[in-house]
């Protein structure tokens, strides 16, 4: 049995509140919040953080919430550390083409364009035709059976 790190319990006007220590029968031990783990002494939202602002620098808080369809004062908070939605990351990925991989995972490089370059660069030459030759025949293949089935009516 576990028991939250929550602050003692108390009422308002005789009700009870939220911050209670709560027990919690779990057969497993769960795993720490992503919050708690630490990424080189910081911690994720730290790293988020820091991510963030390295990838949208020089834009104020009020361009960045309209591009992400997100409240500015939200994006304040998100950009001085505040844990952020999985919306707001998805948005801030789709209309800046940042690397999802990166800014989670620091997984190299920070843009989808260049996603694209070093894939492009890392397969040769063969490998590519290959690729090519292969949806090639795919496609013949359906176009072929568009042809009979259209013959057949």
């Amino acid at each position: 049995m576990r028991t939250s790190n929550l602050p003692e319990a108390g009422t308002r006007g005789g009700r009870p509140f939220a911050g209670a220590p709560i027990a919690v029968d779990c057969p497993v031990d769960a795993p720490p919040l992503l919050a708690t783990q630490r990424v080189d002494g910081l911690s994720i939202n730290e790293v988020l953080c820091v991510r963030l602002q390295t990838a949208l620098q020089g834009r104020s808080y009020r361009t960045i919430a309209a591009e992400t369809a997100t409240c500015p004062e939200t994006v304040r908070r998100y950009m001085n550390g505040s844990p952020c939605s999985t919306g707001f990351v998805e948005r801030a990925c789709l209309a800046y083409n940042l690397n999802a991989d990166w800014l989670l995972f620091g997984r190299e490089p920070m843009t989808m364009s260049q996603s694209r370059t070093v894939v492009l660069q890392s397969i040769d030459a063969a490998a590519i035709l290959s690729e090519i030759a292969s949806r090639w025949a795919l496609l013949e293949a359906r176009l072929g059976d568009t042809d009979q089935s259209q013959r057949t009516k």
